[in-house]
């Protein structure tokens, strides 16, 4: 048909034919091959990239608001950027083909994270962020060295004029009482002041409360002994992020799983640079021009600031990697990211809360209800339980935990609101147990 075609363009001198196609297919280089042929010299083939910026504004606005798929979650395009900053990388062809475009890979948890949403139980954070007044007096006695700032503009001018010395901005509370909001260096000498039994208490089931605070802080670091439920916490609060907020980039580092990266890195500067092409490339794994153009912006902070990162177990890595790590959580900071979480041990807390200057978190230990309510679900879940078995779980549930707490002494009484404990508890015994009635009364 085409070189029908050719032939009687051919003896029509004065006409001319426009072809379009897409240059990757086979039925193009078919075309080229039989126009030549037949044509010659009267046969010219361009090669031309269409762009998003060659489209009217109206057609822009239209490709926009087609769906993707990122990281996921289905969610418009012009979420995620706009038609000025992208015009090189959008795959124009398969928007306007209505293909579905898939953006990065869904956040995967920790294969040792423990977490199942189904018997999961809400944690709090507890944020000891309470000033004693001494403070106050021992400032004016030339007992505390550090710089106070009352205001938020008094906290960035004094940071300006002393950028080398400790700035804290402590605010007054409705109680009259001291609370710390920001700090610039180390907060060694302000930890002598935190008030050990006042805190600020922020609760999972309260997601917006707490999302407003990490978006205030921007570090958010968790320092808590081992088998509390760092990393389920983590699990859980990055799938509650990305359905409240399913346009932003959420980036989950296990820091064990990287130990031959860490080490390639070691004695190198941490920069950007770096950085970016760890997350990018290592973490998300992202592979086309689109995808990397569109977490570098993120990234740089040309767009929005819609970047979440959650690192877990800095206290699991190598000592010799700890400088590595510590370099890269500072850059992450001074990115436009919203948020950063980062999990560690006691013993690392203070490193961590010095180099990040922030004030960690604790997670409040199980009540004896959460217990009851964590064996509940867990044996309903494994045991293929019906509604109708509820009543026995939860007699043998507080049977069991006060039978548990009857047997140790008060100062013992914390070992039982350690999470993994409980779950231990709760596969060790069984409400149906074979040939045994009652296991706890015996």
């Amino acid at each position: 048909m085409f070189e029908k075609m050719f032939n009687i363009l051919k003896l029509k001198k004065n006409m001319e034919i426009i072809l379009t196609t897409q240059s990757k297919i086979e039925f193009t280089a078919f075309i080229q091959e039989t126009a030549t042929e037949t044509l010659g010299e009267g046969f010219i083939t361009t090669d031309e990239q269409l762009t998003c910026s060659d489209l009217t504004v109206s057609s822009q606005k239209m490709i926009l608001e087609e769906s993707v798929i990122f990281q996921g979650r289905r969610v418009a395009l012009n979420q995620l950027t706009s038609a000025e900053s992208m015009t090189d990388s959008f795959p124009l062809a398969d928007l306007l083909q209505e293909k579905e475009l898939t953006i990065g890979e869904e956040p995967v948890q920790s294969a040792g994270s423990g977490y199942n949403e189904k018997y999961y139980i809400d944690r709090t954070l507890i944020h000891n962020i309470i000033i004693r007044q001494d403070i106050s007096t021992d400032k004016q006695e030339g007992k505390f060295a550090d710089i106070l700032a009352s205001t938020e503009q008094q906290f960035k001018q004094f940071c300006q004029q002393n950028p080398k010395n400790n700035v804290h901005w402590l605010e007054n509370d409705k109680s009259g009482g001291l609370v710390w909001q920001q700090s610039q260096g180390d907060l060694e000498t302000l930890r002598k002041y935190t008030e050990a039994h006042k805190s600020h208490s922020y609760a999972l089931s309260d997601i917006e409360k707490l999302l407003q605070q990490a978006k205030e802080k921007r570090v958010m670091v968790i320092a808590d002994k081992a088998r509390m439920g760092k990393t389920t916490v983590q699990t859980n609060l990055s799938k509650r992020v990305k359905q409240m907020y399913p346009a932003h980039w959420l980036v989950r580092i296990d820091l064990k799983d990287y130990t031959e990266l860490l080490e390639a890195q070691k004695g190198k500067k941490m920069n950007k640079g770096r950085v970016l092409e760890f997350v990018s490339k290592e973490v998300l794994k992202l592979e086309s021009h689109l995808e990397k153009n569109l977490f570098k912006k993120c990234f740089e902070g040309n767009e929005t600031n819609k970047l979440v990162v959650m690192v877990d177990g800095f206290d699991e890595i190598s000592p010799k990697h700890k400088e590595t790590v510590i370099e890269m959580l500072q850059v992450l900071k001074q990115t436009s990211l919203e948020q950063l979480w980062v999990t560690t041990r006691p013993h690392l807390r203070e490193e961590l809360e010095d180099k990040l200057q922030q004030l960690s978190y604790t997670l409040q230990p199980f009540s004896e209800f959460e217990q009851v309510e964590f064996l509940k679900k867990f044996w309903y879940e494994n045991l293929n339980l019906e509604d109708k078995d509820q009543d026995r779980l939860q007699n043998f549930a507080e049977a069991l935990i006060n039978k548990l707490t009857q047997s140790i002494t008060d100062k013992d009484r914390e070992f039982t609101g350690i999470p993994l404990q409980t779950r231990m508890l709760a596969e060790a015994f069984n409400p149906y147990p074979p040939n045994v009635e009652n296991r706890v009364s015996s």
